[in-house]
């Protein structure tokens, strides 16, 4: 959605944007190790050999992973948001932008009962202004931004740092200045 409006104090922008995953499935292949695992998970000879083993003690649950339905889960969220109001007058500027990811499910981990780890969903507000101005026949725009404004840590997950780094950052607040000249 997109809206932009002209006043005697300025001009103003709204966005939003949303996508929206339904469904992804992936099957596995007939006479693949995927589809015999599938099958010994499915029909219980995976965990009666398990028993027979002794292992039941040390193993919690067997998850076959990247097959099936996989929205929602494994760095695969079902929903990502983002919002921006701008506002412009003269060379003045500012932005604020706020930017959500949905939850998500880790499948390799998963306590006693099977049940896998939830991954919160995570959401972000930006902020920045710029100023436009002329140097001899240089123009300039200098913007002064803070990520993060709130300085959130991205939600807990099993990965590298203790977070999804291909659904996060774990920046948490950040400024930064930035200088651009047009000739």
């Amino acid at each position: 959605l997109y809206y932009d409006i002209d006043t005697d104090t300025g001009s103003w922008s709204f966005r939003y944007r949303g996508s929206f995953l339904t469904k992804l499935e992936q099957g596995v292949i007939p006479g693949s190790d995927a589809a015999t695992l599938t099958a010994a998970i499915n029909d219980g000879t995976l965990s009666n050999a398990l028993t027979a083993l002794g292992a039941t003690d040390n193993i919690g649950a067997v998850v076959l992973q990247g097959y099936g339905m996989l929205e929602g889960k494994d760095s695969i969220f079902e929903d990502k948001h983002s919002a921006r109001v701008s506002y412009r007058l003269n060379d003045f500027s500012a932005n604020l932008t706020a930017k959500r990811v949905g939850d998500f499910v880790q499948s390799a981990i998963v306590d006693s009962n099977g049940t896998p780890f939830k991954v919160k969903a995570f959401t972000t507000v930006n902020f920045s202004m710029a100023y436009r101005f002329d140097v001899q026949d240089t123009r300039l725009k200098a913007t002064f931004g803070v990520n993060n404004i709130a300085g959130k840590d991205a939600p807990l997950a099993d990965d590298t740092f203790g977070y999804d780094s291909d659904v996060h950052n774990g920046y948490g607040r950040s400024l930064y200045v930035d200088l651009r000249a047009s000739f």
